[in-house]
């Protein structure tokens, strides 16, 4: 794991420590133990007590992960349900994104900007490349040492 993420184990431990007991009953063990045996020890992290929860200072990964708790142990299910049909709609929403840059189909699709930058550099290459082949004809000297190296079978 990277760092950034004992970080967010270390923030979730101090801010479930303030948390009340009956929020901290509903977590699986295992999972109260990853985030204590998986936390950076080194790394102080102090909880506001004035500040509301949504207004502490804390990294990505920690909003993430408290989101994760909230949603999976502690929410009704009346509000996990709304919770699961918003980032259904979010994941949509980026998976149509994703489609509109990234389609196959319009990538090959030409759009007249494109096809003249193509056309003007096909005439470009056709006019630098008007250029007279030239036969290679091997000299007479040549031939002869080639004709004597074949015979003593040296390349």
């Amino acid at each position: 794991m990277e760092n950034v993420y004992y970080d967010a184990y270390t923030e979730v431990y101090e801010i479930l420590c303030y948390m009340p007991i009956n929020y901290i009953k509903k977590l699986p063990v295992e999972l109260l133990n990853l985030f204590e045996q998986n936390r950076n020890k080194d790394y102080k992290y102090c909880v506001n007590t004035e500040k509301k929860i949504n207004e502490q200072d804390m990294l990505v990964e920690t909003k993430s992960i408290l989101a994760v708790l909230y949603r999976d142990f502690w929410a009704t299910p009346e509000k996990k349900e709304i919770i699961l049909q918003k980032e259904k709609i979010e994941r949509n929403v980026y998976q149509n994104e994703l489609r509109k840059k990234y389609n196959p189909d319009n990538i090959f699709k030409k759009n007249n900007h494109a096809q003249h930058i193509v056309q003007d550099t096909i005439s470009n290459e056709v006019i630098n490349d008007n250029v007279a082949m030239v036969e290679y004809k091997e000299s007479f000297l040549k031939k002869f040492i080639n004709k004597i190296k074949t015979m003593f079978y040296i390349n």
